[in-house]
């Protein structure tokens, strides 16, 4: 395989020598021999001093088998029915760590090598330079020599400062109290619309604290922007990760980072979603369990469950709201997944996209009882999602693009219309996230503490008479109560007993009690859920009239912190993205209020309203003045996320303001 040099990487190529010695002459050749994997891409892309070792990162050098191994890890390091092995005691002639040479201070200064005691695929570990030679080298590139051929590199050595936190070469350990119990580790490239979803599930069903986001290149759809602005509402430490495939070094490179900070860490994907019935269904609180109760479990493997689209019309395009809303179709159980307790993975940080490796002593529990925690996966969605996702594959051991291409010929496949892949409805995670999340009627277990109602229609706030007259329209003789300010609320009751409808912005999302995240029991549930949204710009400006007391409801019902942003309108332009997409997760239907018809509003609610309306009289009318905000005056403020507010003003039918 020829070498390129580029500008970016310190090319270091090296003559075969064999025994090396420490500072041996690097020689370079034109061509090297070592084994390169699929991907054609040899690269040292990252490193992590440890106060006794350090760690590196390298793709593309296929250790097995063409390594000898000589370390078992014994029974607990087991996958598939075949024992994992570690390279260890091998020598230095075969692996090493390389820190090249140059000019330092006007001396030259030979290239280093330092012992590799370590090896797993794409993760390293090797011993620092002696005390004296650490500042030497300081700032030298540093790579691996393969055989005696020494592999591209974009990382440079620092040694360890005390500052940068603990560390030891059995794991960077944490100290006693860590600031978060439950995290989780995600790579992600072109899926960011899903991570609102994701990170609201999981926070606040499963208690999630923090999330580690590998950002795996993913600058088309905003994945910074996004992960900043939702970092408002839970932590968010975001890790440029753009080399692929890379993901068996992710999961140990998070591995080690979340030791720092978490008792437990989970390692599901964005299309991944956890649900229990165990207790109070929340996986923070089971791992709490199994600690007191079972202190040598050092992770727990949860069954996965594959999902697929319902009907044809979900293959072909992606459907408006959130996955799991969309996607009841159970095709079988596939694999496991874990939750780890970081600081318990063995010092090699091995393991696999589903599992890893343990310190002696301690062991995993693989969860396949009915009863049990299972993870949903929603590999199979719309095509426009499946084959983004497989146009790059994060794990080396995965098939390309091409191989699952195949069977999928067209938009229009009958792939997923195979009975195969649609064993059974599903919608026990459907219902589950209803019930926890919102007010809508989900299930027969989903219980309020009142009867249900009709209808409630959600938004933004900010609508003013528009709502007033609204609820005047759902009425059989109905009395209507009206609140005021811009989180207009109101309901409406037939002779003062039956509540028919609710238009209240707050009640958009519903918050769970920690001690009940299966069935919250709120003082009132409804049938349906309609979202209202009106011009884009208008209900913007209307948002940044919210008092004080209404931003400490937001913080409430999602986290979102309004002293997070001092911008005003930058505040509403966020808020507005969050809770439109929101919404959008569980409603029904979605309508303009500048345009929806008393008659059809009515027949959607499933109301028997005033004979006497006009079939098409309006709800609300429309505007003759333009707002006063513009989208360029918001572009300046933040250009991306403004970009995604257009995006979704577009889907509502703004076609004009966007």
């Amino acid at each position: 395989m020829r070498m390129r040099l580029r500008h970016a990487f310190w090319g270091v190529l090296a003559g075969i020598v064999a025994p090396t010695p420490a500072h041996a002459e690097v020689k370079t050749t034109a061509s090297a021999s070592f084994h390169a994997h699929n991907d054609g891409d040899s690269l040292v892309f990252d490193v992590v001093p440890t106060a006794t070792d350090i760690i590196v990162f390298a793709k593309g050098v296929k250790a097995f088998p063409h390594i000898t191994v000589h370390m078992n890890y014994g029974p607990e390091c087991t996958h598939g029915g075949q024992k994992w092995k570690n390279l260890s005691n091998f020598g230095s002639s075969t692996v090493v760590c390389l820190f090249q040479g140059g000019s330092n201070n006007g001396q030259q200064v030979l290239p280093f090598r330092s012992h590799v005691h370590s090896i797993t695929m794409q993760i390293y570990r090797c011993e620092h330079p002696p005390g004296d030679l650490q500042a030497t080298y300081s700032g030298a590139p540093l790579t691996l020599e393969v055989n005696g051929i020494a592999l591209p590199t974009s990382v440079t050595y620092a040694p360890f400062r005390h500052s940068d936190g603990p560390g030891s070469s059995a794991l960077i350990s944490a100290a006693p109290s860590k600031p978060y119990y439950l995290c989780s580790c995600m790579t992600m490239w072109y899926r960011t619309e899903f991570l609102l979803e994701w990170l609201r599930y999981h926070g606040l069903a499963h208690g999630v604290e923090k999330l580690f986001l590998y950002d795996n290149d993913s600058g088309l759809d905003f994945l910074a922007d996004v992960a900043k602005m939702l970092g408002s509402m839970l932590p968010i430490e975001r890790v440029w990760w753009p080399q692929f495939p890379t993901q068996l070094a992710y999961m140990g490179h998070c591995a080690q980072r979340a030791a720092q900070q978490c008792e437990w860490v989970t390692f599901f994907d964005i299309d991944e979603f956890v649900y229990s019935k165990k207790g109070t269904g929340r996986l923070a609180d089971l791992l709490r369990r199994v600690e007191v109760n079972e202190p040598q479990v050092a992770a727990l493997e949860i069954q996965m469950i594959a999902m697929s689209p319902i009907n044809a019309t979900t293959v072909v395009k992606k459907p408006i709201g959130g996955v799991v809303h969309n996607y009841n179709c159970r095709w079988r159980a596939t694999n496991v997944k874990s939750v780890i307790r970081a600081s318990l993975v063995h010092p090699s940080l091995y393991g696999g996209v589903h599992f890893f490796c343990y310190k002696e002593g301690y062991r995993k529990v693989t969860l396949l009882s009915t009863g049990n925690p299972v993870l949903y996966h929603y590999k199979h969605q719309a095509w426009e999602i499946y084959s983004r996702k497989y146009q790059r594959r994060a794990s080396p051991a995965s098939k390309p693009f091409d191989d699952h291409a195949g069977r999928l010929d067209t938009p229009s496949t009958k792939w997923w219309k195979e009975t195969r892949f649609c064993k059974a409805k599903d919608y026990t995670i459907h219902f589950h996230t209803l019930c926890a999340l919102s007010y809508r009627v989900a299930g027969p277990n989903c219980t309020a503490r009142r009867p249900a109602a009709q209808v409630l229609v959600v938004g933004t706030g900010g609508l003013g008479s528009g709502m007033t007259w609204m609820l005047l329209a759902l009425r059989r003789s109905v009395s209507a109560a009206v609140g005021g300010g811009p989180a207009v609320t109101a309901t409406a009751a037939a002779g003062g007993k039956a509540v028919l409808a609710t238009v209240d912005w707050t009640k958009a999302v519903l918050r769970p009690p920690v001690n009940n995240t299966r069935n919250p029991n709120p003082l009132r549930r409804y049938r349906r859920i309609f979202h209202l949204v009106r011009d884009p710009l208008e209900a913007i400006v209307a948002v940044t009239t919210y008092s004080e007391r209404e931003w400490v409801i937001v913080h409430r019902l999602i986290g979102f912190d309004a002293a997070y942003y001092p911008d005003p309108l930058l505040r509403a332009l966020h808020f507005w993205v969050i809770w439109n997409q929101l919404i959008e997760m569980t409603a029904d239907w979605r309508f303009r209020v500048e345009d929806v018809a008393f008659v059809d509003l009515c027949a959607r609610a499933g109301l028997h309203c005033d004979s006497n309306l006009v079939a098409g009289e309006r709800v609300f009318a429309r505007t003759k003045d333009a707002p006063s905000l513009t989208w360029a005056k918001l572009s300046a403020l933040d250009p991306n996320i403004t970009s995604i507010a257009q995006q979704q003003a577009r889907s509502y039918g703004y076609m004009d303001s966007a």
